[in-house]
Formats: C-alpha cells, sequence, structure tokens
C-alpha cells in the first residue's frame, strides 16, 4: 500500500469523533454537519456542526420543518456495533416538499461493508496500532484479538496509523481471510482472521406529504408507518442481530415464536426512540425455523430465522 493511497484517508481518519454515553452503548461515534442559506446575506451560509450525543440525538425532521431556511444541506454518520448509517439531504432536490406536512427516514441502499471490530489508537513511535477495544461478536473477539494487542502488519501491509487500519480493511471483502501480524505482551504473534461485515445503511429524510390525520364520519385514518426490519446473519450458526428502524415512538415488544408458536424468547416494554439494534443469542435452541416478531402499537413485523448449528 503506497503512502499517496494512505493519505487519501487522512481528513476521515483524524476526525475528531467523540466517544458516545453510556445510554448509547452501541454507538461509538457520531457527526452532523447542516449548512442553509441566511437571510438578507447573498452568498453566506449558517451552519450546525455537531458531534457526539448531540450529533446523533439532534432532531433533524424538526429543523427541517420549522427552520424555515432555505438551501438546506444535512450530512450525518453514524458508527454502531452492528451497523454504519449515513444520512444525506439536499432541500434544492425537494421539488415536492412544498406544502408537506412531516418527512419521514427513507432507507436508499444497504450495503455490506468489511469489519473486524476493533477500537485502536495510534503508538508514538509509529510502531503500530494499540487495540483499545473489541467489540463483542465480533471477528476480532472470534479469532482472539485483545485489549492491548499492538496491530503492526495486515496481511503484508504495515499498519502505523488509525489511518493505514482504515484504509488497509476497506481493501478486503467480508469473508476474506486476514493474517494479522500483532505484538501481545512484547511477543509477536500471527493471527489468522476471516473477516467480519456490518450493514451500511445509506438514508435520507423524505417529504411525507400524505395527510396526517384524515376525519370523515367516526372515521379517522392514521398516516402509514415508515420502518425497516433487519436480522442477520440469516441462517445463522447461533447468534443474530435484529435492527429495527421506525417513526413511530412507541415501546416495543419483541418475541421469538418455534414452528408450534412457542414463544422461545421475549422483550418487553423496549424503550423505543426510533432505532433498536440488540444481538440476540439462539445458540441453547434447537436446529429449525423461528419467528422474530416485533409488535408497535397494533403494528406486527414478522421475520424468519433459520438456525443451522454446526
Amino acid at each position: 500500500m503506497t503512502y499517496k493511497y494512505l493519505c487519501l484517508f487522512a481528513l476521515y481518519c483524524s476526525a475528531p469523533f467523540v466517544s458516545l454515553s453510556a445510554q448509547d452503548s452501541d454507538v461509538h461515534r457520531a457527526s452532523l454537519y447542516i449548512t442553509y442559506d441566511l437571510e438578507n446575506e447573498a452568498k453566506k451560509k449558517g451552519q450546525i456542526a455537531l458531534k457526539g450525543d448531540e450529533a446523533y440525538n439532534f432532531d433533524v425532521v424538526d429543523f427541517l420543518l420549522n427552520s424555515r431556511r432555505e438551501n438546506i444541506k444535512v450530512f450525518r454518520s453514524a458508527s454502531l456495533d452492528g451497523e454504519k448509517q449515513t444520512w444525506t439531504f439536499d432541500s434544492a432536490k425537494e421539488q415536492n416538499a412544498e406544502g408537506c406536512a412531516a418527512y419521514k427516514s427513507v432507507v436508499l441502499e444497504t450495503e455490506a461493508l468489511p469489519f473486524l471490530g476493533v477500537s485502536a489508537k495510534g503508538n508514538e513511535d509509529f510502531t503500530g496500532v494499540v487495540v483499545t477495544k473489541i467489540v463483542e461478536e465480533s471477528a476480532a473477539q472470534t479469532y482472539g484479538l485483545q485489549v492491548g494487542d499492538i496491530i503492526n502488519m495486515i496481511d503484508g501491509y504495515g499498519i502505523y496509523t488509525n489511518c493505514d487500519l482504515t484504509g488497509t480493511l476497506n481493501e478486503f471483502e467480508p469473508g476474506d481471510l486476514l493474517e494479522i501480524d500483532l505484538i501481545r505482551a512484547e511477543n509477536p504473534q500471527t493471527v489468522e482472521v476471516i473477516l467480519g461485515q456490518r450493514a451500511h445503511k445509506k438514508m435520507t429524510w423524505a417529504p411525507d406529504c400524505s395527510p396526517q390525520i384524515e376525519v370523515t364520519e367516526a372515521v379517522i385514518a392514521a398516516p402509514e408507518t415508515t420502518l425497516d426490519f433487519t436480522v442477520f446473519p440469516n441462517p445463522t450458526s447461533g447468534k443474530i442481530r435484529a435492527v429495527y428502524t421506525s417513526d413511530t415512538r412507541e415501546n416495543l415488544q419483541l418475541t421469538i415464536t418455534d414452528l408450534a408458536g412457542r414463544v422461545v424468547y421475549s422483550e418487553k416494554n423496549v424503550k423505543f426512540s426510533g432505532f433498536y439494534s440488540n444481538m440476540i443469542d439462539l445458540e441453547k435452541f434447537e436446529n429449525g425455523i423461528y419467528f422474530l416478531n416485533v409488535k408497535q402499537g397494533e403494528e406486527v413485523q414478522t421475520r424468519k430465522v433459520v438456525l443451522e448449528k454446526i
């Protein structure tokens, strides 16, 4: 890997992402950047730049509906244990937004990204990167990487900074077999790792021009719920991650049933603010077909899960 190639990642890798608090424990970093035209200020832009908790919890929909700004552009990214989210919005491209009373979250595309599952920091002498965290259920944990390991090479590519680590991993695909050279307790070691994956959701906020409440004689019609519900890996050898997003802010009821309809797993009254992500362990159950059900108000979503333990 050439120095020129590594420099392409310098801006991304050096960005001062801020870790989030314990209440958002599966969200590691987030950033938000908004620009808009200033009133009566030709060619001048206002901006909002946030990181960490403030970026992830900022109510973008409320800003779009109530700010009355023009030429609004939004970019938000968040890195979670189970997935990466990238949000973009450009009001100039929303030609049909005038008169709409709401916005809804829309997933434009989902792709699989290579994922090792470590957080790291560079050494002052550039002899590698020091592992500071291992993500649960990740490839790093599965193949025995440890906090304190100093990673200095991946498949022949030298690792000197976090930028090198990010850039090198992005050269591979989920499922690739990697040789990771590291130093553990001053002893050089080589660890073989099959690279894992996480979902990358590319998302936006789209105008929702449907009537919010339509009233007839004693009939009230509510708007359709915008939601996304994914379960992976599926089939699974024991553990699955359930990811659920919705614009409805009611608590969740989550159950897993077998083919006979027996409830084998449940979570009740899960507090929900628009996004749910959880790793569920099925290893104690017999191989077969199960159904993962999420109930929110009167809405019920079901996904079939195939358990194939080795």
